[in-house]
C-alpha cells in the first residue's frame, strides 16, 4: 500500500483537512472530487514514463501543469510533451 499526498486548494467542508495521504488506488475517486496530487519533493522517485498508460500520463501532465489536448492519441508525442515537466521536477529521467 502506496500513501500518495494529495491537496486541494478549499476544504470540502468548513474547517476540514486540505492534505491528505490517500492510497495509490484511491487516487482516481480523489481527484474526480477536486484533489490534486502534492507537487513531488526534492527525493521524490523517478518517474518512468515508458511504464504509464496514456490514462495514467493525461492524469501526470494535468498534475503538473501540461495541457494535453485532447485530440491527441500519440503516446509518444504524449511522453514528449509531458518528459520536460517531469524531468524538471525529478530530474533527468532514465
Amino acid at each position: 500500500m502506496a500513501l500518495i499526498a494529495m491537496k486541494r486548494g478549499t476544504p470540502m467542508r468548513e474547517g476540514g483537512p486540505t492534505t491528505a495521504n490517500v492510497d495509490s488506488s484511491d487516487v482516481d475517486a480523489w481527484r474526480k472530487v477536486g484533489w490534486e496530487l502534492c507537487s513531488p519533493v526534492k527525493d521524490a522517485p523517478k518517474v518512468d514514463l515508458d511504464t504509464l498508460t496514456i490514462h495514467e500520463l493525461r492524469a501526470l501532465a494535468k498534475d503538473n501543469g501540461v495541457n494535453i489536448p485532447a485530440a491527441l492519441k500519440d503516446r509518444a508525442k504524449i511522453v514528449a510533451a509531458l518528459s520536460p515537466a517531469i524531468e524538471g521536477k525529478s530530474g533527468p529521467l532514465d
